[in-house]
């Protein structure tokens, strides 16, 4: 099942697209990039993974473990995965779409 989130931060939207252990990334709902795509800083990859301070290959690495780790969680609670590491960064979520279903307000 497909479902997508919509986050807003101030005056900005992201949209995810969670498709089963794919996530997909827009800011517009028009064209979608997946998590190489995103724009990482090096300062948030080391606090979650200080091991890869001195690795030159710190971004790839950071990706890879995020999605054995996203493959890992539960289908039934990716969606609350998602909304809480967002929350980190400042981002709400207002609406979740599950398709065949209608968009519902985030409580």
């Amino acid at each position: 099942m497909i479902t997508q989130i919509v986050f807003y931060r101030g005056g900005d939207m992201n949209i995810i697209k969670i498709n089963g252990n794919d996530l997909l990334f827009s800011d517009s709902g028009q064209g979608w990039f997946p998590i190489e795509g995103l724009r990482l800083s090096v300062d948030g990859v080391i606090k979650e993974n200080p091991d890869l301070a001195d690795n030159s290959n710190w971004r790839g690495e950071a990706i890879r473990r995020f999605k054995e780790k996203f493959k890992d969680i539960p289908d039934g609670e990716k969606v609350a995965y998602v909304i809480e590491e967002m929350k980190k960064f400042g981002w709400s979520a207002k609406t979740i779409k599950k398709d065949g279903f209608r968009e519902e307000a985030v409580k």
